[in-house]
């Protein structure tokens, strides 16, 4: 809100300054309106400009507020590409806001229904971690389009990746205990895809 009043304000003004500095102030926009605006108050002229970038912005159409000359004219012009960018680029940002608060939904969803899984069976309390551990491994995953990126590599470099990616998981989970770090680095090396699945 706070950037859109700015916008307004901004665009406002600098419309005001091009028919105040446009060497004939009757072939202005405002000149067109007010014979004489250099002469009315600063308020009633700031409400005018105020009136044309607020409709800008909106996209409402000038009402009879339009450009006169062709310097108006290509500021109009400039107006509306900012405008028509802003749009677009609070639109997406709308979007992955939405995406965020969805997946993150989703997560504590799934958490709250491990938790209370892990609580009713009465889990040891080492296998309710391991099993946040695998929640918050497939949360942070999730959007990684993990098997194309993989694919697309060669295979030492998938090799690196999975073992950045697993090896901590993979050296802390039970089944794991007592193994050599050299066993579990064959295991990921064996499978270059990931040793999870893709989520």
């Amino acid at each position: 809100m706070g950037f859109t009043l700015l916008s307004v304000h901004i665009m406002g003004c600098i419309w005001y300054l091009l028919a105040e500095r446009y060497h004939n102030p009757k072939r202005t926009w405002i000149g067109v309106h007010l014979q004489n605006f250099k002469q009315e108050s600063i308020g009633k002229r700031y409400v005018y400009a105020l009136f044309w970038s607020m409709i800008t912005i909106a996209s409402l159409g000038y009402g009879n507020l339009t450009a006169v000359n062709p310097v108006e004219r290509l500021y109009t012009m400039l107006c509306m590409f900012y405008k028509s960018g802003a749009a677009y680029l609070i639109g997406n940002m709308a979007d992955l806001a939405v995406d965020i608060t969805r997946r993150t939904q989703k997560f504590r969803i799934s958490v709250e229904a491990v938790s209370r899984f892990a609580i009713q069976n009465h889990l040891a309390s080492s296998l309710r971690d391991q099993m946040m551990n695998y929640m918050s491994l497939k949360f942070k995953t999730e959007s990684l389009q993990q098997e194309e990126i993989m694919s697309m590599l060669p295979k030492a470099m998938r090799t690196s990746i999975c073992q950045h990616l697993f090896f901590p998981t993979l050296k802390k989970a039970y089944l794991f205990h007592g193994t050599s770090n050299d066993f579990i680095l064959q295991l990921i090396a064996e499978n270059e895809s990931g040793i999870l699945p893709t989520w």
